[in-house]
């Protein structure tokens, strides 16, 4: 059975600050990537991680100078949800929130 980004625990609510998600993102890839001959170019488990975890844009929402960080799939960091699908209520996930001027 092929592995799917569903395979994945979703941490999306566990981390405490969109910081703490990105140093989170950094230090998982940089140990996926010291491995020699490491490659990301099929379904893996690093792979998903990478989609799942790493920041792809900073998405608004309709709280006023609040922005999200959200994954490749849309959704926020560390979900582990495919692109699709139930919409998300970026404003439920206030720990992923930064506030912009």
């Amino acid at each position: 059975m092929p592995i799917t980004i569903a395979d994945l625990p979703d941490i999306s609510r566990s981390h405490n600050s969109a910081v703490e998600a990105v140093i989170y993102a950094i230090v998982s890839m940089e140990s996926v990537l010291s491995v020699a001959r490491y490659s990301l170019r099929g379904p893996s488990i690093g792979y998903y991680k990478m989609r799942s975890d790493m920041p792809y844009i900073i998405h608004a929402t309709t709280i006023s100078n609040t922005y999200i960080l959200v994954n490749r799939n849309y959704k926020p960091l560390g979900s582990n949800q495919p692109t699709g699908g139930d919409d998300v209520m970026y404003e439920d996930f206030t720990n992923l929130h930064v506030h912009l001027t």
